[in-house]
């Protein structure tokens, strides 16, 4: 009489008159989870990739279109084994290819822009890898004579990669000041982890070092400098290869003899800046 007796494939029921026995089916249902991943996703900053990383966790009605309107939240459909279902990821900006790697239950089946999911016999899971595009990014040097960077020229590198570059002096004399970016500073490291994020040049610039310079009266505290008419500061730090005016002033009661490293009796003298720049006025007491 049509009415239904159990929901157990297997039952046991009494009988007490004939009848009719129909067992009814409806498809078996499974679980499809639906993922998305950039490729390299673990070196990546979420600033680069605009709405929670782009493609992962985003809602799928977002950037997916399904056959069917079974679409369910938390990235999951749960549709009958036979159910066609076609996957049409949208790539997101111009930083991916248009094609995607699809993994079915953790194996790689195809490269494509769209997918149709096989029928179903248990649970499944599918991740989509988008696939990020080269971009190229030329590493440069304003000035071969201080220095030298690696990889030098021109690099085609994944977008958001990381990359390190490097930036090496050719003399202790010069110092690596920063690297710009499209005319832009972005860092004063010379080895420096660059996130790729599109056609670009990168830069080392660099400058003389500068070095300190060290004054001393013998005796101690008995004599004053100046460098360049300005009251000497030990702190202060001067750029390889510059020339400044050293004079040296004895306390009351003293009078210059000389200087220790040159014997040259004049307390006035020029100086050119090395790596090293130490100095003694030596002074005698007035007879």
């Amino acid at each position: 009489d049509a009415n239904t007796i159990s929901t157990n494939a297997d039952t046991n029921f009494y009988i007490f008159d004939d009848v009719t026995l129909y067992p009814s089916f409806d498809p078996a249902q499974y679980k499809i989870t639906i993922s998305f991943y950039p490729r390299n996703a673990a070196p990546l900053a979420p600033a680069y990739f605009g709405n929670n990383e782009v493609l992962d966790n985003v809602n799928l009605e977002e950037i997916a279109n399904y056959m069917g309107d079974d679409l369910l939240q938390d990235q999951e459909l749960v549709l009958p084994y036979d159910k066609n279902v076609t996957i049409y990821p949208n790539p997101s900006g111009s930083i991916y290819e248009s094609d995607f790697e699809w993994y079915i239950n953790g194996s790689l089946v195809t490269t494509t822009d769209y997918y149709t999911l096989p029928a179903r016999t248990a649970d499944m899971t599918v991740e989509i890898h988008a696939l990020p595009k080269s971009f190229s990014v030329t590493v440069d040097n304003d000035d071969d004579y201080f220095g030298s960077v690696y990889p030098a020229g021109n690099n085609s590198w994944e977008y958001g990669s990381i990359q390190t570059i490097t930036a090496t002096v050719n003399d202790p004399s010069f110092k690596f000041v920063c690297w710009k970016e499209n005319g832009t500073q972005i860092s004063t490291e010379a080895t420096y982890n660059y996130l790729v994020t599109g056609n670009k040049t990168v830069t080392a610039y660099w400058d003389y070092a500068t070095f300190p310079v060290t004054l001393t009266a013998n005796p101690a505290d008995k004599g004053t400098f100046t460098v360049d008419d300005a009251a000497y500061d030990n702190a202060a730090e001067y750029s390889f290869g510059t020339n400044h005016t050293v004079v040296a002033t004895p306390a009351n009661g003293y009078h210059f003899v000389q200087w220790s490293d040159n014997g040259s009796t004049n307390p006035t003298r020029d100086i050119t800046i090395a790596t090293t720049n130490s100095y003694t006025a030596e002074l005698a007491t007035e007879n």
